[in-house]
């Protein structure tokens, strides 16, 4: 029984091997060249990204199977000899710097993301003016929102917030303070008169 199970990893080993190097090839023929990202490389993203989920299927399982290798003795020579350890090595390196490629499209399109979110965010705040009881929780998130969007620009600089939004933004922002500046001085007023009231003297 040991035996057949050491058999049945050198073939699945040996399969696997197979379809990792031609997942491999693959990715380098669907890798833009010099790693530009135009539209045309945009195109081929999701092709490499299924091809990048391929990969790492095969690599994992590979590196499964050669690290059960040595209980078996009857086939580490074998698989010794096929050298399935320096080609899943070799095939590592070869796809390493696509890899790293893609990770930076995905954070890229997750910055991408995040920016429609935040501005959708301020945009329903913007058409939704708070109550008098909600404009503290209002301009707080606001304003949390607009350093967000700022951060993001910082992290891609190709984005740029609407002049639009942002004119919508500081006259929603400046509206709502002023509403509480006006009912502070209107509370002001009422308590020195109440103060004043309660100074004079009673007539009793």
């Amino acid at each position: 029984k040991r035996e057949t199970e050491g058999g049945d990893i050198w073939q699945n080993l040996r399969r696997r091997i197979v379809e990792a190097e031609a997942v491999a090839t693959h990715l380098v023929t669907r890798y833009p060249e010099n790693g530009v990202l135009d539209g045309h490389a945009l195109e081929r993203v999701d092709d490499l990204r299924g091809l990048r989920k391929k990969w790492l299927g095969c690599e994992s399982q590979c590196r499964e199977w050669l690290f059960a290798v040595p209980q078996y003795p009857a086939i580490s020579e074998l698989i010794s000899s096929e050298n399935f350890g320096p080609r899943l090595d070799a095939l590592r390196q070869k796809v390493a710097p696509i890899l790293e490629w893609l990770e930076g499209v995905d954070q890229r399109d997750n910055v991408i993301s995040q920016f429609g979110n935040t501005c959708t965010e301020l945009e329903y705040l913007v058409e939704h003016l708070p109550t008098r009881q909600a404009e503290g929780t209002w301009l707080a998130k606001t304003e949390k929102l607009e350093a967000d969007l700022q951060k993001l620009c910082q992290q891609l600089p190709s984005l740029t917030v609407s002049e639009l939004l942002q004119t919508r933004v500081a006259r929603a922002v400046a509206d709502v303070r002023s509403r509480s500046r006006s009912r502070d001085r209107k509370s002001t007023r009422l308590n020195s008169s109440h103060e004043w009231i309660s100074r004079m003297p009673s007539s009793a």
